[in-house]
């Protein structure tokens, strides 16, 4: 009906023909027959539309090196491969243009400063004077009495007790010989000890029981007090044998009260070993005369500058540097006010900084440590050697000490003096000392022959020796029979 045809005329013919009956038990059928025209309406088709779209990509890697030769930071662009293609959708037409390249990244690696130096010595000689003071192992006792004389110290507590706190004395020492026998028992848990109780065989009746009782006085103190086991304490003592051997000639209290007395025995000589002190004299200090730096490990190239400070008790000690970067071993000279500022306990603190061209800085710092060296020198020896009443020959013990002290000794000089107490008599006592130096330098001399002994001399009871100011005591008299030794080296 029209040009694009949306509107049709289509004729249509029906015939209908009946079969069943219209009325039931009546043979009445109809049959119909029609014919017409039709208007039929179709929309136009409307094409479909398709769409384009172009789309460009960039893959960009990035490959990066580091390498302390390079100076400064930089990328260098790759070459570009480009690729094309096309994607489809159901409205859509993609066409795609792809760019890939590879680019090169250079960069500075960490700014590095790294300070190593080496250590620098201090050598400190200390002069010591060294004295050993002999122990009594003898406890005195009043007339007819078995308690421990108040002149002893007696402790509630071992635990206060030190022998390194005691006035440097002989007589402070003997005071304190039970104190230090206890503790050296503590110290040496398998040595033992015996006791041997003695008395006045004239004014105490011979009594062999008081004897006993006094030694049975000390074990009990040692073991209620310092707590050693009563096995490791022996006492010797019997019925018929409490008189010492070698008495007194003279017939006097003083020498009577020398008999009333307990000796400590034993075959440990850890035990009954002189007591040592040293006090330092005096001190010489020697010391590197350099300290050299080294940076070579920190970063070296592409630097602006660099500088080295060091400081010590908030002052400047030492400054060096480069205004261009260059690099050089640096050398610090020591003096002696830095080495008495660090044995004061004031380091020195080294601090190096650097500065590249890009602008950047890095530090490192470090607390200068010297390697302290300590040498200590007994440059002055003093021992004492005791002996017996009215006696000069050195017993193995003092043997054995004399051995300790003089046999490794390269070269010295000796001074040997002899000492006496006032019983026996001037005359005999004079005797007595000189024979006992002398003897003491016979023993250095087989001992030690390198040893230059420049001086023998010998006193009576005319001079106490050190530390002995009277002759009243049985402890003074028995520490006064004694022979000094002064080694000088």
């Amino acid at each position: 009906m029209n040009i694009d045809r949306s509107f049709l005329i289509v004729p249509e013919v029906y015939y209908h023909l009946g079969l069943s009956n219209i009325v039931k038990e009546t043979n009445w059928k109809i049959n119909t027959f029609s014919a017409g025209l039709s208007i039929i309406y179709t929309p136009k088709y409307k094409e479909k539309v398709i769409y384009e779209k172009h789309l460009k990509e960039e893959i960009i890697d990035t490959i990066t090196v580091e390498a302390k030769e390079i100076k400064e930071n930089k990328i260098m662009t790759g070459r570009q491969d480009i690729t094309n293609k096309t994607n489809k959708t159901e409205d859509t037409v993609y066409f795609v243009e792809t760019i890939k390249r590879t680019d090169t990244l250079f960069i500075q690696p960490k700014l590095i400063a790294k300070l190593k130096y080496k250590e620098p010595e201090i050598t400190l000689s200390i002069n010591y004077s060294k004295t050993s003071y002999p122990v009594l192992p003898v406890v005195f006792y009043e007339k007819m009495s078995d308690k421990t004389d108040d002149y002893y110290i007696k402790l509630e507590d071992k635990n206060s007790f030190s022998i390194e706190s005691l006035e440097k004395n002989p007589l402070v020492f003997h005071k304190d010989i039970l104190n230090i026998i206890g503790k050296r028992l503590e110290q040496f848990p398998e040595s033992t000890i015996q006791l041997k109780g003695y008395v006045d065989f004239d004014r105490e009746h011979r009594d062999c029981n008081l004897a006993l009782k006094r030694a049975e006085g000390i074990k009990d103190y040692l073991v209620n007090i310092w707590k050693i086991d009563d096995r490791r304490i022996e006492i010797k003592n019997s019925s018929d044998n409490c008189f010492p051997e070698n008495v007194p000639s003279d017939k006097t209290d003083s020498a009577f009260a020398e008999n009333r007395r307990v000796e400590i025995l034993t075959s440990n000589p850890e035990i009954l070993t002189s007591i040592s002190c040293k006090e330092p004299v005096d001190t010489t200090v020697s010391f590197s005369d350099i300290i050299n730096y080294d940076w070579s490990e920190s970063t070296l190239i592409g630097l602006d500058n660099w500088e080295l400070e060091v400081i010590q008790s908030g002052k400047l000690k030492y400054h060096d540097g480069d205004p261009v970067g260059s690099y050089k071993l640096i050398n610090q000279k020591l003096d002696s006010s830095s080495v008495s500022d660090e044995l004061k306990g004031n380091p020195m603190e080294a601090a190096l900084i650097i500065n590249d061209i890009n602008g950047r800085e890095a530090t490192d710092k470090k607390k200068i440590n010297f390697n302290k060296i300590i040498k200590e020198n007994d440059n002055h020896i003093v021992f004492s050697i005791l002996f017996s009443l009215a006696d000069d020959r050195l017993s193995n013990k003092v043997k054995s000490e004399m051995k300790n002290f003089v046999e490794k000794l390269d070269s010295a000089k000796v001074i040997i003096t002899g000492y006496s107490d006032i019983i026996g008599g001037e005359k005999k006592n004079r005797m007595l000392s000189s024979n006992r130096a002398k003897n003491s330098a016979e023993l250095i001399r087989s001992i030690n022959p390198k040893l230059d002994i420049i001086s023998i001399k010998s006193y009576s009871y005319d001079k106490f020796p050190p530390g002995i100011y009277s002759y009243g005591l049985p402890s003074e008299r028995y520490l006064a029979r004694t022979v000094l030794i002064e080694i000088i080296k």
